[in-house]
């Protein structure tokens, strides 16, 4: 079993726009690696829908908010291939 919390990119591509602004500037402000991080970007429907891996989903929750720093998500995946 793999369990997901985690901030995750909006269903919203109007919320979406904003999350890819605000990780183009924090990128470029020069926030010190491994100090402070913005990647609400990660596209949880790619790397597990749109994707080949032998996984399972057992629950899907998400949390989609006009504020782009409280989108997120719960899952809980199954490896299938065991």
């Amino acid at each position: 079993m793999i369990a997901i919390l985690d901030y995750c990119k909006s269903q919203d591509p109007e919320i979406q726009k904003w999350q890819e602004l605000i990780s183009d500037s924090s990128s470029q402000l020069g926030f010190p690696t491994g100090k402070i991080k913005w990647d609400a970007l990660m596209d949880y429907d790619e790397l597990i829908y749109n994707s080949k891996l032998p996984i399972e989903v057992l629950a899907d929750y998400r949390t989609d908010s006009s504020n782009p720093f409280l989108c997120g998500c719960q899952l809980l995946l199954k490896n299938s291939k065991a």
